[in-house]
């Protein structure tokens, strides 16, 4: 949280980061700190709203793809949703490799030009388990592009003893890229 009165989250905190803390509070013994274990859960849960209010994104969580022609995930047909687990908390995508450069594997999303404010940094953060020449693109009118090549660890757990990961470490799993906004103009896309 930003304060004491936990009214807002730090720019830095993603959902992966809240889904990792619930997992430890999870961990926490009932017989021993369920007074503690049921207040941080409610901090826990409190951290997930206000993540989510400050997310631009239609459905982060990945309830459908492709279910509105006019908002939310658009995506190529071999994208598969994944049901949370002990990593993620919310369900997740797998996009299958492109094999074939006619019919790539995409995954995207478009956010009104009314949504954006106006001289404001907006950031699209994720976390990747594996992949070799993932292409992630940030457009608005000049474009962001950036090419991730992320060895999998076997593992989606970073906070298990035998993972390479220390679980305090920045690793390459984590992508984050930025846009300026600048004057906005509701009249294009």
């Amino acid at each position: 949280f930003t304060s004491s009165n936990q009214i807002g989250l730090k720019t830095d905190v993603t959902d992966y980061h809240i889904d990792q803390v619930s997992n430890l509070v999870e961990c926490l013994s009932d017989e021993f700190c369920l007074d503690e274990k049921k207040e941080l859960s409610e901090k826990v849960k409190h951290a997930k709203r206000l993540s989510d209010e400050r997310n631009l994104l239609q459905d982060p969580n990945f309830r459908g793809i492709n279910r509105q022609l006019d908002r939310g995930w658009r995506g190529s047909t071999d994208i598969t949703i994944q049901g949370g687990d002990d990593v993620f908390k919310e369900n997740y995508v797998t996009l299958l490799g492109t094999f074939d450069e006619c019919y790539p594997t995409y995954l995207y999303q478009k956010i009104d030009e009314s949504k954006l404010k106006a001289y404001t940094r907006y950031q699209l953060r994720g976390y990747i388990e594996d992949s070799q020449d993932l292409e992630i693109y940030l457009i608005r009118y000049n474009a962001k592009h950036e090419t991730v090549n992320v060895p999998g660890t076997g593992s989606l757990w970073p906070l298990s003893a035998p993972s390479p990961i220390g679980k305090c470490a920045h690793h390459s799993h984590h992508f984050s890229l930025d846009i300026d906004v600048g004057c906005t103009d509701l009249n294009e896309d």
